[in-house]
């Protein structure tokens, strides 16, 4: 299995796209750890869709009562406990990714699959951000999954199971500068992935409203991409739609067109490959790019985030990574 991993901050993660917000039943929180249901028309999951249905790949998303009717707990809120019933969940993939709830005491779960046991535990947490990402790696097939409780265990959030010759995968954090994502995040939403692929969104907003100059901007991108060279050979970077607000952030400060031309830049010297969606709309004026390209003055609308899916897709194709 090809394994693309789609890296990034909000943009990545499905913000502006009609049902991403609305799909998680209640209030979004910054640098949000819920992922975004595979229905919405985000750039990542078009993506998907289009990468499935030239290789005739295939993903699925299970939450609520489909996780219920999968393994047999009770749904409590948006999650579903664990009951130590035993269900067998058989699926045909790859490729597992599990999102639990952590609790303010420390939980543990053991995730068996093909009679294998592999151990989690979670440290306590008690605050708006609770989920917890863990990748689990097969060889192709069928293969059944089971879910033993610790004597605390936490609940089961969405699995997500891909199969097929390519998965496509999220790993966008929303409210994520460069440094903050490949600090905080890289080593259990990249690394953890495996990825043959890996397409780096710039974190160009969230980097320009920390209020660092193009040459910074340029070292912390550079220290990214290198993390995710360390990982596979096939990168790319795509940059973001130019902001519908105050282009001056801080005074005196950077211009954002400043950091995307950084981001040309980078790509240009270290010879990656660019989907450049800044440069498509670089040219439109306030009105219309906020009118027809922007959700807010941040986050593409869903014509955005398909400028951003087609650039890539087609990227991909020209490039015969897929």
């Amino acid at each position: 299995m090809l394994r693309i991993v789609c890296t990034g901050d909000s943009h990545t993660w499905g913000q502006g796209a009609k049902g991403a917000v609305e799909c998680l039943g209640k209030k979004v929180v910054a640098g949000e750890l819920r992922p975004v249901v595979f229905e919405t028309e985000s750039y990542v999951n078009r993506l998907r869709r289009s990468v499935e249905a030239l290789t005739g790949s295939h993903s699925v998303s299970l939450r609520r009562g489909s996780l219920a009717e999968a393994f047999g707990g009770e749904i409590c809120g948006d999650s579903m406990t664990l009951d130590g019933n035993g269900k067998k969940f058989v699926f045909d993939g790859e490729l597992v990714r599990l999102f639990f709830e952590a609790r303010e005491i420390k939980t543990s779960v053991g995730v068996v699959i093909d009679g294998a046991l592999n151990e989690i535990s979670l440290d306590a947490y008690d605050g708006d951000r609770p989920h917890r990402l863990y990748y689990f790696h097969c060889p192709a097939g069928s293969h059944t999954l089971s879910l033993v409780p610790g004597e605390n265990a936490p609940a089961l959030y969405c699995a997500e199971f891909y199969g097929g010759p390519c998965a496509v995968v999220n790993a966008g954090v929303g409210s994520t500068s460069t440094n903050k994502y490949l600090d905080g995040y890289f080593d259990s939403y990249v690394r953890a992935a495996r990825p043959d692929v890996i397409l780096a969104e710039a974190h160009t907003v969230n980097d320009w409203l920390t209020g660092v100059g193009p040459e910074q901007y340029a070292a912390d991108l550079r220290r990214l991409l290198a993390a995710c060279r360390s990982l596979c050979s096939k990168v790319a970077l795509l940059t973001v739609v130019p902001v519908g607000g105050k282009q001056i952030w801080t005074d005196p400060g950077s211009s954002f067109s400043s950091l995307a031309d950084a981001s040309r830049k980078v790509a240009l010297e270290d010879g990656l490959p660019l989907a450049d969606a800044n440069i498509r709309l670089a040219s439109l004026g306030l009105p219309e790019l906020k009118a027809e390209w922007l959700d807010d003055n941040w986050h593409p609308n869903e014509r955005g985030h398909a400028l951003y899916a087609d650039e890539l897709f087609a990227m991909l194709v020209n490039h015969k990574w897929i």
